[in-house]
Parts: structure tokens; sequence; C-alpha cells
């Protein structure tokens, strides 16, 4: 990627109502109630705008964000404690897989992309937002330990539940998957149709942390001369299965 990202910048508020608004025509056409997986489900449910009805399912290795998710957030309507490199769920058995910065998190990243293969159902949706790996954010991600992350949160963003169980930042492995090039290249390989790729500014709280914060990024981004841009920090992938399986 360049200095500034090829894809559509917006906000992360932005970028949900975009997200919701693509998958508008494609829920209407799955019927009258669509099976949703969560992968890796945390504490809460961002797409509950979408214009349909549907059964969700959330999955989580993190036993107390699952609880924190059942018994405060109640919006699941099943609700499985598991890793997504090794869940046994039905073959074709969800509409939609939607997975929110949990990939960066997980060694053997393929593993679990091959599972969504297996889970969606033919022309299905899945959602993928990962931080973006090699961009000025993730590169700082990458190169400072876990302990720094939750400091982070913490003093510059005002986070006291940082690190806490059942609560982020979770320690990053960012295997090369984790980009833009990496999630292009898996969709191609499986066969699916991009329905639409966004990335999303990095922001940044007002006060000293907040100016620290975009200080350095705009410096790694300059000392990289743009292989690490500082304009954006996540990516958001929606892909589309083939209408049959075959070839899969």
């Amino acid at each position: 990627m360049s200095a500034s990202s090829p894809l559509p910048l917006s906000t992360h508020e932005q970028e949900s109502r975009i997200l919701i608004e693509h998958l508008t025509d494609w829920c209407r056409n799955r019927g009258n109630r669509i099976l949703i997986l969560e992968a890796g489900c945390g504490r809460e449910w961002s797409l509950a705008g979408l214009p349909c009805s549907y059964h969700l399912t959330g999955l989580d290795l993190d036993p107390e964000a699952l609880r924190i998710r059942v018994e405060i957030s109640k919006d699941l309507d099943a609700a499985i404690h598991g890793d997504l490199r090794n869940a046994k769920l039905p073959s074709h058995g969800f509409d939609l897989i939607y997975c929110a910065y949990v990939l960066e998190h997980i060694e053997g990243t393929q593993i679990v992309l091959r599972n969504f293969l297996d889970w969606v159902r033919p022309g299905g949706a899945i959602v993928i937002k990962i931080p973006d790996g090699n961009c000025a954010y993730g590169l700082l991600t990458r190169m400072t330990p876990h302990w720094f992350h939750v400091l982070y949160y913490r003093w510059l963003r005002g986070d006291k539940t940082a690190g806490k169980p059942g609560y982020h930042p979770y320690p990053t492995v960012y295997e090369d998957v984790i980009s833009y090039n990496g999630m292009l290249r898996f969709a191609e390989q499986a066969g699916l149709r991009l329905g639409g790729a966004w990335a999303t500014r990095v922001e940044t709280r007002p006060g000293v942390g907040g100016w620290l914060i975009r200080t350095v990024l705009t410096v790694v981004d300059f000392l990289s001369r743009g292989r690490f841009p500082s304009d954006h920090c996540t990516l958001t992938f929606l892909m589309f299965a083939p209408a049959n399986d075959m070839g899969r």
C-alpha cells in the first residue's frame, strides 16, 4: 500500500453504516431469517442494524468475554465456548460469518479461514475486519510487547478495564494474511467474490496522548517513505461465497 490507502477511507461509524448498506439487498434475498456466526464474538455485536431477521451464534475462546456477552449484552441466540481453529460447527451452516479484530490474535490463521469456507453456505457472506499489519499503526503494534498495549489503552485511552479478564487488548500475532494483500490473496485462492473493501481512519482522542500517537504514526510513515502509511489503521473486507460449492 502507498503512503495513502488505495481504499476508501471512513470513520468507524461510517464503516459500520457502509457495511450494512452493502449487506441490505443480500439479506433480503437470503430468506426470512438468516443464520449468523460471530466468530470471536467478544462483548458486543456491531451489526445490530441489519435490515432482516437473524439467528446470532457467538463463538469465543475467552470464557469471561462470553459470560459478559451472555449475561449483560444478552444479544446472542446461542453461545459457544471454543477455539476457531478446532470448533466443530456444521458445514454450510451459516449465511453470514462475521469476524472483527480476532484473526490478528491467532496462530494458524489459515486454519480459521479454511473453517470459514467450510462453515459458510453457498452464496453466503464473510465479513472480516483486521488491523492492517502493513500500516504505521500495525507496525507499531507488531514491534511493541503486550504489556505496552495494555498501558496504552489504560493510560492514553483511559480504558481502566484494559487487559483484565474478558477485556482487550489480547496478545497479537499478525501472520502474513493480516494485511490488504494477504486478504486479497485469500479471497482469490478461495474463489470468493469481493463485495467491498474499506480502510478506517486512525481516530485518536483529544489531548497529549492523542497528539503523541498521531506524531509517532506520522514519523513512521515519513521514515518508511510511505511503506507504512499513517492514514488508516484497520481494514474491512466483505466477501461472498460462490452460489454453489463446486471447485471448493
